[in-house]
């Protein structure tokens, strides 16, 4: 499975990040370091500072696939070529809605369009990627028209978008098993997640012959965002043992540099990379912990991580037991008493969890009252 990562353009659409040519620029570097390889670096329509940004990005393109996205517009696909883009993503709207909205042009000149412009990226030396805007609201008969015609003029991968967000795994998998039968070339997942189903989306497309899925970081992107990177790549190797990014702990650092860069930073319940997605409190989970068997999706090791355990009013005596054994202190079945006693109190008035120096603090102190 490929993944095609969308940051540098769909994540730069978030409200939560802005980034300057030279962080995008800093951004990138990260990516290929962390071993991407097909990028989309922006949209060519975005104006002069977004086409300078491009430019500068280009430089890296012997490093990695790098993709500009463009309209169904010779100007855009000219634009592309002057900046010596070597990969382009077409788009057009294709559902009723949307070309209502935005197109002034009935559908067989949408269809010359097409079969005309696709053609010409392609003869004039671009690898074209083919897109249909809000695919999963399009009638079946128009997608597959669409897309048979631009494949036909030369594109090698089609971009199934959910645009809106509104497709369940059930008609999101439907629609890309009937497309992956009635088209030969690559399928790819772009999924929205406006209802929370980016994820289980696009791992339906995997479950349906698609061949890759587009990727932000942190699953930033217009409005609420898009299929988070490091989720895929991690559900991909949990359930279906693919490893579509050899080394995950590079996108774990990709991930900490993305921070570092732009200042974002996300809610400590954010899945994979949070510090609290292997912390425990509870006494039970803890001595789970201890046995070998955690209550775990997955084990820390895949992006260098380690388990957390923590102590507070839901702790029991096995969360003293991991400290002890991890600092080497002997305490006695009444001292381990003692201590988770003090530490549920304190943590029931400071509303908090204990740091582990707190916990030394107060073993130290009933050892001492012990010796007295």
């Amino acid at each position: 499975m490929k993944i095609y990562d969308n940051t540098l353009r769909e994540g730069c659409q978030s409200a939560l990040v802005c980034m300057s040519s030279s962080q995008r620029l800093n951004v990138l570097d990260s990516q290929i370091e962390a071993g991407i390889q097909q990028i989309e670096i922006g949209f060519i329509a975005a104006g002069q500072n977004e086409e300078k940004t491009i430019k500068y990005s280009l430089q890296r393109k012997k490093y990695a696939k790098l993709y500009c996205l463009a309209r169904l517009l010779k100007d855009d696909i000219n634009k592309c070529l002057d900046l010596g883009c070597e990969n382009v993503t077409i788009f057009v709207p294709s559902s009723d809605n949307l070309l209502k909205t935005k197109l002034n042009k009935n559908i067989t000149e949408i269809e010359n369009d097409i079969a005309y412009l696709v053609h010409y990226a392609n003869q004039n030396g671009l690898s074209v990627r083919f897109s249909c805007e809000d695919a999963t609201r399009t009638p079946l008969k128009r997608l597959l028209k669409f897309y048979s015609l631009a494949i036909k003029s030369g594109a090698h991968t089609i971009s199934v978008p959910d645009t809106f967000g509104i497709a369940t795994p059930q008609s999101y998998g439907k629609l890309i098993k009937f497309l992956s039968k009635n088209l030969k070339c690559n399928i790819s997942a772009h999924c929205h997640n406006d209802l929370g189903l980016a994820l289980a989306n696009s791992l339906s497309c995997y479950e349906n012959n698609g061949n890759e899925i587009q990727t932000t970081i942190y699953g930033l992107g217009d409005r609420v965002g898009n299929t988070d990177l490091i989720q895929v790549i991690i559900a991909l190797k949990r359930f279906y043992n693919e490893e579509s990014i050899k080394t995950i702990s590079k996108i774990k650092t990709l991930y900490d540099k993305f921070s570092n860069i732009t200042g974002f930073i996300p809610p400590i319940n954010f899945p994979i990379i949070s510090e609290n997605q292997f912390s425990h409190e509870s006494g039970l989970h803890v001595k789970a912990l201890i046995n070998n068997n955690p209550y775990e999706a997955f084990p820390p090791k895949w992006i260098d991580a380690e388990h957390k355990v923590l102590y507070g009013e839901l702790s029991g005596k096995a969360n003293i037991e991991y400290f002890c054994k991890k600092n080497c202190i002997s305490l006695n079945s009444l001292e381990i008493t003692e201590v988770l006693k003090c530490i549920k109190t304190f943590s029931s008035e400071k509303k908090r969890y204990l740091s582990e120096y707190e916990v030394n603090e107060i073993i130290k102190e009933i050892k001492n009252h012990d010796n007295k």
